[in-house]
């Protein structure tokens, strides 16, 4: 865990470097001045950042994979197929009494047009 957090502390103050480093080269710029060496800074800082945000994410962390690890995933019922088939078909069902339910209004609606239009002969 301290990695974790050495690594990630890192690269915060290496980004507040480059920022820091972009605004000495902005004003060496206004000035009149053209300091190269500072965009080379920057570089250097953004790059090694990237580099220890990618460590860090690769190191596991303990409060949140240590319950994960030791878990079996067999006895889980959340991973249970026989509730997801039930949800489908439920939902399944929905769906078709949806689809009468609209086909009815579609019917209803052309009726009362009909007989609207008839009604004004």
């Amino acid at each position: 865990m301290g990695k974790f957090i050495l690594l990630t502390l890192g690269a915060f103050l290496l980004i507040a470097a480059s920022l820091v480093s972009g605004y000495f080269y902005i004003q060496g710029l206004s000035t009149g001045q053209n300091p190269w060496y500072l965009l080379f800074i920057i570089l250097i800082c953004i790059s090694l950042a990237a580099f220890c945000m990618l460590k860090a994410s690769s190191i596991k962390n303990p409060f949140f994979t240590d319950d994960m690890d030791n878990a079996p995933l067999e006895n889980d019922p959340s991973i249970a197929t026989t509730g997801l088939q039930n949800a489908v078909e439920k939902n399944n069902a929905i769906v078709s009494e949806w689809r009468k339910t609209n086909h009815m209004k579609d019917k209803m609606t052309m009726i009362k047009v009909s007989t609207n239009a008839q009604q004004k002969r």
